[in-house]
């Protein structure tokens, strides 16, 4: 038998892609909503925007973000955003990882 390897960058990228693509679509009218939220708050805030903060904005709307999964990894996706940082996630399901900071381009 034979083990598919370990260590391929092409091939975890093409595994990540198709994994954000199914999550995406499973999720796509909160994606919608999340997307709609993120370049209207990105106006007031100059200094970017994170999925914590889309989320935040949801939630006080009355969605459910529960079940958003993977899909938020697609919130920023699209040449209008430029990453402009890192900060530690304020959500407690992230363990305080880091995650991206983001801005319109200008």
């Amino acid at each position: 038998m034979t083990q598919p390897p370990l260590f391929d960058l092409e091939a975890g990228k093409k595994a990540r892609d198709k994994g954000k693509e199914v999550a995406a679509w499973n999720r796509r009218t909160l994606l919608d909503a999340a997307r709609e939220w993120a370049e209207a708050m990105a106006h007031d805030k100059p200094h970017g925007i994170t999925a914590d903060h889309v989320m935040v904005r949801l939630s006080a709307v009355g969605y459910d973000i529960s079940g958003f999964g993977n899909a938020a990894g697609s919130i920023f996706k699209g040449s209008q955003w430029e990453c402009i940082g890192w900060e530690p996630s304020r959500r407690v399901s992230n363990h305080g990882r880091a995650i991206r900071v983001w801005r319109l381009k200008k």
